[in-house]
């Protein structure tokens, strides 16, 4: 599932691990690509993938992402509220690696 603005464009988030930058971008419809956040997290995550959770019977869906770290097995879901701005849902440990 892809995370997309209001538009259905396509929002894609780049991360560096080294510092913690982060920028969100969105891509339009002709391939063009628009900043519209930038931010910073924290240093050292090695996989940030994308998702969708549901959020029970009434049918609404979050986005979000799994911050998580492989070489601890740090693991961090987050809500995105908008571009930029991110809510922790949970943290926990999974396996390293």
């Amino acid at each position: 599932m892809k995370i997309t603005d209001t538009n259905g464009s396509p929002i894609l988030l780049f991360y560096n691990s080294n510092n913690g930058a982060a920028r969100y971008v969105v891509i339009d419809g002709q391939g063009g690509v628009s900043q519209v956040a930038s931010t910073s997290y924290e240093h050292g995550w090695t996989q940030i993938p994308a998702g969708t959770i549901s959020s029970g019977m009434d049918g609404n869906v979050i986005f979000a992402y799994l911050f998580y770290n492989t070489n601890t097995g740090a693991a961090q879901f987050y809500q995105l509220n908008q571009p930029g701005s991110i809510t922790q849902l949970s943290n926990t440990t999974f396996a390293k690696g």
